[in-house]
């Protein structure tokens, strides 16, 4: 649990150097494992994290959790093939667990099987399916649910793909009195700080220079911190480029949007209908092309799964 608490608030050295400890004194402790595979994955680290698996595997035969953290590594790659059959193997032999159950949901939302994928009651993939296929409503219904919960990350970020910005701003007053309030609910975590991107969007186009200064300068001091600390995933990656976006600098948004799709990242076959953080880039030839890799790399994955492929 320490191993969470730190990925929480992002303190992704003291995760490591904890989970190195671990590894050294009980290389087969599971619940280690699978967070080391985990972070490794996070971290861009996926080869690292595999030949780790080899290494215990012979010790844990049949394990569904060896077939389970194989597909973190292969969707952390761009593998989503790979890791939605893995995930549906370990799904098989443990039909109730929910992480496996993420992991299927997540095979299936990045190969665009968006009508095949479920409420997991814990991921936020249903929702963006659901926003995928048009259904806002609905989305909105499950995002707000998610937000009750404590997860208020698929809220924010829908709101403002759905040109709903006000919205976000309306919850955000209603809820916290300032960013300092806000930050103590829901700090910067390893995995990037989305939901203060989403915040400094929505204080951009509302026209409050103050407070969008003020949530930019918050998002680039957590996104610097978790670049240092070695963070490299697609989604972390997505992050630091909306970051670049608002701060006015395309190249560096340019360089880490396409670092994260070369990276395997997939999302909607149109970037900007998920993330309008990019809609300055629409037409760019650089955005297009990047945009063009994603499409193909979506096709190879589906055509590895017998499914027809897509176009803008």
């Amino acid at each position: 649990w320490l191993v969470l608490s730190y990925w929480g608030v992002n303190r992704v050295t003291e995760s490591m150097a904890l989970l190195d400890s671990i590894a050294a004194r009980d290389p087969l402790y599971k619940p280690a494992i699978g967070n080391r595979v985990f972070q490794l994955s996070w971290m861009g680290r996926g080869d690292e994290a595999r030949a780790e698996l080899e290494a215990v595997e012979p010790f844990m035969p049949g394990d569904p959790q060896i077939q389970g953290a194989r597909a973190w590594i292969d969707f952390s790659q761009g593998a989503v093939a790979s890791g939605l059959r893995r995930a549906e193997k370990a799904l098989e032999s443990q039909p109730n667990d929910r992480t496996y159950k993420v992991s299927v949901n997540q095979g299936r939302f990045h190969s665009h099987q968006f009508e095949q994928v479920s409420d997991d009651h814990w991921s936020d993939y249903s929702v963006w399916a659901l926003f995928n296929l048009e259904r806002i409503e609905e989305a909105t219904i499950l995002a707000r649910k998610l937000a009750a919960d404590g997860n208020i990350t698929s809220l924010f970020a829908l709101f403002n793909a759905s040109g709903q910005s006000d919205l976000l701003l309306k919850y955000f007053e209603n809820r916290w009195s300032d960013l300092d309030t806000f930050e103590q609910e829901v700090p910067a975590r390893m995995w990037g700080y989305r939901e203060k991107a989403d915040l400094a969007f929505a204080f951009r186009k509302s026209g409050s220079q103050e407070r969008f200064n003020d949530a930019k300068t918050r998002l680039e001091s957590a996104s610097d911190s978790s670049y240092a600390q070695g963070i490299r995933s697609g989604e972390f990656l997505r992050v630091y480029a909306a970051y670049h976006a608002m701060a006015g600098d395309s190249q560096a948004e340019l360089n880490h949007l396409a670092a994260a799709i070369d990276g395997g990242m997939i999302v909607s076959i149109r970037i900007i209908k998920e993330y309008p953080n990019f809609r300055e880039l629409d037409g760019d030839p650089e955005y297009e092309a990047i945009q063009a890799r994603m499409i193909e790399h979506l096709n190879r994955e589906r055509e590895l799964l017998g499914l027809e492929p897509i176009s803008t």
